[in-house]
Order: C-alpha cells, then structure tokens, then sequence
C-alpha cells in the first residue's frame, strides 16, 4: 500500500516523468504561438512602404506605425504577466491571443491611417505577452535539462521570421498588405481552437491551494510520457497560496486611514492588498525581491542596448569606404519584392546550421532565389522601387552578419545547463566586449566583419540566455510579471541605442560610439554577477 506519509514536490515529479510526449506538445504549442508573434512583429518590414504609398503618408507617419506597436508591447509586458500571475497561465495566453489576433485581423479593414495605428497599438499590447508563454512552457520542464529546452524554445523566433517572409512574399506582389494582415493573423486564431486542451501548470495550481488539479496534470503528463509518478503525495509550501499580503490584511481591519498614513509602509501593504495588479508590482520591489529586480533590469536594459548597437554598427561600418553616411538597417533599407527573399534567404542560411533535415530545402530555395534578377520592380500600383544592386555588393556584410542569430541560439543551449545562467551570461558580455574593442579604430572590412559576427553571436546567446535566467530567479506568485517588466527595460534599452549610436556613427564618432556600448557591457556584466542566485538545475521557487 503506498505510504502517504511519503512527499514530493512539482520539481520531484517533472524530474521523475522526465521530458517527453506531454512537454513536446506544450513546446509546440507555445512555440507556435511564439512564432506568430514573431510573424506579426516581422509584418512591419513589409507593410511599411505599401501603406506609406496607399495612403500618401510622410516618413514619419509611416514610422509611427511601427513605434505604435513597440508602444503597446511595452503596455502588454507586465499588463498580461498580472493576468498570469493571478488568474493563470492559460488565462493569460487567452486573453493575449484574443488580443493579437483579434486586432491584428482587424487591421485588414482599417479605414483609414489612425484606425491602423490604433490597432497595430492593440497588436502590441497583446505581443507584449511573449513572457506569459515563456513562464508557461518553463514551469512544466524538469530542472537537468531546462535550460537548454527554453533556449530550443527560442527558436521558433526565427521560424517565425520565415515563415512570414515567405508569406509576404508570396502575397504582397499580388494581393497587397492587407491580406497580408489577414493571413499572418491566421496562427493565432488556429490556436484558440485547441485551447481547451492546454493545462495550466501544476506550479500556478499549487501556489492556489489546488492541490486535486495539479496532480491530475501531473498525471496526466505521466500517462502521456509513460512514466510513474513518485511515491507519496503531492506537498507544497502553504504560503504558496495564501498571499502575505492578504494574509496581512486582516491586521489593518480596525485601524482609521489617518493612522496607516503614519507609517507609509503598512499604508502601501494596505492598499496592495485590496489591489491585486498593484500586490504583484509591490512584490517586486519589496525588500526580499528588489535587489533582483533592478539588477535584472540592468541586465535587460545592458544586453537589448548592446544587442541593437552591434546591429547598427554592422549597418554603419559596412561597406568599402567606411564614409559618415545614414545608416540604414538591413530590412528598413530594402524595397520590392527583393527584400522578402533576402530575409528569408537569410533566414534559411541560418537554419542550416541547426538540422540536416534543413539541408535540402535551405540548398534547394536558395539556389532558386539566386537565380532571381536583381533589378526594379513594380509591386505597388505607380510606386517604382529603387534598383537594389548596391546592396547585394556594397552591404553583403549586413547580410553575413545577420547570419549569426541561430548560432548565437545554439551556443547558449550548449552551455547554459553546463556552466550555469549567471556565468554564461557574463561570458558572452565578456567575450562581446573583447570583440569589439578593435573597432575603438577603423579596421579593414574583413577585420570589421568578423568581430562584429562573433559578437554579434554572442550578444545574441547572452540576451537568450538572460530570458532563460529572469523567469527562473522570480517565483511562480510573481514569474510572469517580473518577466514581463524585465522585458519592458529590455525593449526601452533597444529604443535608447540608436538614438544614441545613428548620431555618434552619423557624425563620425565611431570610435565614442563603440567606447559607449563598451561601458554598457561592463556595467551589464556587473549587474549579472551580483544577482545574488544561481538557478543551473535548481528547483524553482513558489512564493515569495
């Protein structure tokens, strides 16, 4: 007979029903729909220049589309992580993908310019949601092997990018942006479908006191994967469910308001309790989680800044005479119907790297591709796109550089479980800054673009891998929101670097430029060291 004095933990039961069957669904679920946010993010390279030219919009109508959808990804980030952290993972994912699809679908039959940028703001808001998927996925992988399958996870980023540029290829030239918007909408919706067959993670149900519904996903997970869950029965800390702040609310029952204003602290307690959205921020700051977080936020800030700075100092030192011009980015600078098959070329090369089951089509497609003539176009009715010869020749090291995403994935996935979160990170932002120190001096094109690949993988598997660290360090009560605010000051860093760089690489300062990123790294590195935890193989906490 089974000995109930006998216990076990979530952690205990993940690590005995191992990966399998159950978590590869879950994978493929929430990859799916990491990849169509990645599909909508993408959407903005190609409706640009079509809807600029539709409706006779300026330079800086047409780039207040894309800022209207980073606007309301930063809204989203810590919106839907509440959600999450209060109602559950898979509420949160609802109401994240009703978002999205709901809006992005609805795009298709804007008006007029400002409909469009109010529901491109609305596809925003629920794109900022990515962390909810995040928490969701990582809460049902056993501790030995999470990292390395949350960073597997990130690939369906890049999967995501090429399936939209084949889309947009395939539709633009002939039906226009707007069944583009229709079409890319499609994953999402497709999603809901199956929703009723998602679990909510045993962690989420547990910090409730749902003690009968997480072990029946958790045997639900062991008949799927054919495994035997341990002995005993399931145990959790009871302060999982009972938040310290509502418990501590009852202390405030008789007390007058003009008493609590004497102590500002029990008068923040009070009203955090009473409001569940101001409770999860108020633990985030509180004194056992503050350290954490704002060192995190460091390190999001840090890693999203260099990110996006080695990416314009690719754009800004590429080419044979290195002259102070504008920089342009590698998809902005592009028309026609070109562009989408460099994207995805680019997109292919660098799955090649992950699977020989790849192989064939990544060979097969960009033969086919080379063959395209690189000339005019006409897509957009009266609208002649430039001849993009000069790019294929003088800013082939955009492309050769771009070629590093995936191998920047597979690097943190090989030793993010070997050496640790907090050492993989800061070896990555050491290793980047090692690379960019030559570039302090104008170096030869061959020089300028090996450094900038390598650190460019590296800041690529460093700011992955820092997605895998937040998530873990933060307990369940509140993973999803810390995330969600961490990925916010990730996302205001990528806003604040090119205002920065275009101006010091624009006014010939490369040199400032590259010192500028340089210090960034070192305090980001600093910031990650002094995260005060470890969380390579460790079980992940509950509460606070």
């Amino acid at each position: 007979m089974e000995d109930m004095s006998e216990t076990y933990s979530v952690d205990d039961a993940l690590i005995s029903l191992g990966f399998g069957k159950f978590q590869t669904l879950v994978l493929f679920y929430s990859g799916v729909a990491y990849a169509a946010e990645a599909m909508e993010v993408m959407i903005l390279s190609f409706i640009g220049q079509a809807v600029q030219s539709e409706w006779n919009l300026s330079q800086y109508e047409k780039s207040l589309i894309s800022s209207s959808v980073f606007a309301g990804m930063l809204v989203g980030a810590s919106t839907w992580g509440i959600v999450s952290d209060n109602y559950g993972r898979r509420q949160g994912f609802l109401f994240t993908a009703l978002v999205t699809s709901g809006a992005g679908f609805l795009s298709t039959f804007s008006p007029n310019y400002i409909s469009l940028l109010i529901l491109r703001f609305f596809v925003g808001v629920g794109l900022g949601g990515g962390p909810v998927l995040f928490s969701w996925f990582l809460e049902f992988v056993p501790a030995p092997s999470r990292g390395s399958w949350m960073a597997f996870f990130s690939f369906f980023w890049s999967i995501g990018t090429i399936l939209e540029a084949l889309l947009a290829w395939a539709v633009m030239p002939t039906l226009g942006w707007r069944w583009l918007l229709a079409l890319s909408s499609l994953p999402s919706f497709l999603l809901l479908i199956f929703y009723n067959n998602t679990p909510e993670s045993p962690r989420f149900l547990c910090m409730k006191e749902r003690k009968y519904d997480a072990v029946h996903v958790l045997e639900s997970i062991g008949r799927m994967n054919k495994k035997l869950l341990p002995s005993g029965e399931l145990a959790f800390d009871r302060k999982e469910g009972v938040d310290e702040l509502d418990a501590s609310a009852g202390d405030f029952g008789g007390i007058h308001e003009e008493e609590m204003r004497k102590n500002e602290t029990s008068f923040v307690r009070y009203y955090a309790s009473k409001f569940r959205c101001i409770n999860t921020l108020y633990k985030l700051l509180s004194r056992k989680l503050i350290r954490v977080t704002l060192l995190l936020w460091m390190g999001f800030f840090g890693n999203a800044f260099t990110y996006y700075g080695v990416i314009l100092l690719t754009s800004g030192l590429s080419g044979s005479d290195k002259s102070c011009r504008k920089i342009k980015l590698f998809v902005g600078s592009k028309e026609g119907p070109n562009r989408y098959e460099d994207i995805f070329i680019t997109s292919l090369a660098v799955m090649k790297n992950t699977s020989c089951v790849w192989a064939g089509l990544v060979l097969s497609q960009t033969l086919f591709l080379a063959k395209m003539p690189h000339k005019s176009y006409k897509i957009f009715s009266g609208c002649e796109c430039p001849n993009l010869s000069k790019w294929y020749s003088g800013e082939k090291t955009v492309t050769k550089v771009s070629n590093t995403e995936v191998p920047g994935l597979i690097l943190s996935a090989v030793i993010v479980d070997r050496i640790g979160r907090k050492l993989s990170v800061a070896a990555m932002l050491f290793v980047t800054f090692a690379f960019l120190i030559p570039l302090v001096f104008h170096q030869k094109e061959v020089l300028t673009t090996t450094v900038l690949f390598c650190a460019r993988i590296c800041i690529t598997g460093s700011i992955t891998t820092l997605s895998i660290y937040a998530p873990e360090i933060y307990p369940t009560s509140v993973r999803s929101t810390g995330f969600g605010a961490a990925n916010s000051m990730g996302k205001i860093g990528g806003v604040v670097s090119p205002l920065v760089a275009v101006g010091l690489v624009d006014g010939c300062q490369q040199a400032a430029a590259v010192l500028l990123f340089e210090a960034v790294i070192f305090i980001t590195v600093l910031a990650v060291v002094f995260v005060p935890l470890e969380t390579k193989g460790s079980k992940l906490k509950d509460s606070v």
